[in-house]
């Protein structure tokens, strides 16, 4: 009787268990998605305009602070001649500059905020996004 009870307890345990990690694991990789899908049309609208601008990037920001806390860095890569480039990581060398054809601006989010389906598997599973803007339509 007691076994039959232990059984049953254990089994109601797993099954809880492997449904909390599939719903988690399915929003993690929608909350994945979108966070990739923000970082695109951002790099789209980049790569068009030829400028990231203070209020673009405060957009990006905003965009993605409903999916959690992500830190963002940027990389521009401007083209000097064919082939050599310089590379700036400071925000006030690649914000409200003019950007000219060919140059690149990579975009990468990422969180430190560990998440629920990383607890439950103990993966390091973190939402993340690296994109780059190529240049066509610049200034």
């Amino acid at each position: 009787m007691f076994g039959k009870i232990a059984a049953n307890l254990m089994f109601i345990l797993a099954f809880t268990y492997f449904m909390l990690f599939s719903m988690t694991f399915f929003i993690h990789i929608g909350i994945n998605e979108r966070v990739n899908d923000i970082s695109y049309d951002i790099c789209e609208i980049i790569s068009t305009r030829g400028i990231l601008s203070s209020k673009l990037l405060e957009h990006y920001e905003e965009s993605l602070m409903p999916y959690g806390e992500f830190n963002i860095e940027l990389k521009l890569e401007k083209e000097r001649s064919d082939g050599l480039y310089d590379v700036f990581y400071s925000r006030r060398d690649i914000v409200d500059i003019n950007l000219t054809q060919g140059d690149r601006v990579s975009l990468h989010a990422y969180t430190n905020d560990s998440s629920l389906i990383e607890k439950l598997s103990g993966a390091r599973l973190r939402p993340a996004a690296m994109k780059t803007a190529i240049i066509n339509n610049g200034g």
